[in-house]
């Protein structure tokens, strides 16, 4: 039976490129018997708001059309804490369900920081630069969507509605893990969705790997 994840995400670009993100990981891990359901799209003010918040999980729990499930919210710290960001979300969202699983991932300022942080698996994809730069700190950096942008070239800028999905399927998933904390949470969040669903799964050699040294304090 496959299991199904429903996400709530912020903003246009992360509807396609986090499923595709998510499906990245579980094969990774060779994990194919998850289905991913097309996520909600809230804004990022949505989760400062206590009713709002409420009303998107409630909203993911009647997409659900059977379980095993879990739901899945991702949205950007941007200048906030992202643990203080995911705790009041965690606490709004246990007040209303109990029998469905609820993670929240919040990317370092923002999604682009894993794409940043995973640069070397897009050397000379999709416009970026065959040198691009290196960021060991990636989620320490500020306007990362404009960062990204100056990696391409041609006169090429980044879109979050074109290229997010693009990037998200190419960048380096050892790398981000390595340098974004953020990004190790969304993978231990994978590991335990799996088992939740009791997907029978493999720790590819890149999280056995990293997961001894990571690379970021």
């Amino acid at each position: 039976m496959s299991c199904h994840i429903q996400p709530i995400v912020e903003g246009h670009g992360e509807v396609e490129a986090f499923p595709q993100l998510l499906r990245r990981i579980a094969g990774d891990f060779n994990v194919y018997d998850l289905r991913i359901l097309r996520p909600i799209r809230a804004k990022r003010g949505d989760f400062n708001k206590q009713e709002k918040t409420t009303q998107l999980i409630k909203l993911a729990k009647s997409k659900i059309p059977t379980v095993p499930a879990v739901i899945i919210v991702l949205f950007d710290a941007d200048t906030s804490c992202a643990k203080e960001c995911a705790e009041q979300v965690r606490q709004w969202a246990s007040t209303i369900i109990r029998d469905i699983p609820i993670f929240i991932v919040v990317p370092v300022q923002e999604y682009e920081s894993w794409i940043l942080g995973g640069l070397e698996g897009l050397k000379g994809y999709n416009h970026i630069s065959s040198e691009p730069e290196t960021f060991k700190y990636p989620e320490k950096i500020r306007n990362a969507k404009w960062r990204v942008s100056q990696q391409m070239v041609g006169n090429f800028s980044y879109s979050e509605t074109i290229d997010q999905v693009k990037f998200s399927s190419q960048f380096s998933l050892p790398d981000a893990y390595s340098k974004c904390r953020s990004f190790r949470k969304l993978i231990k969040d994978c590991i335990a969705i799996f088992k939740h669903c009791s997907c029978i799964y493999a720790e590819p050699d890149w999280y056995k790997d990293r997961n001894q040294s990571p690379s970021t304090p």
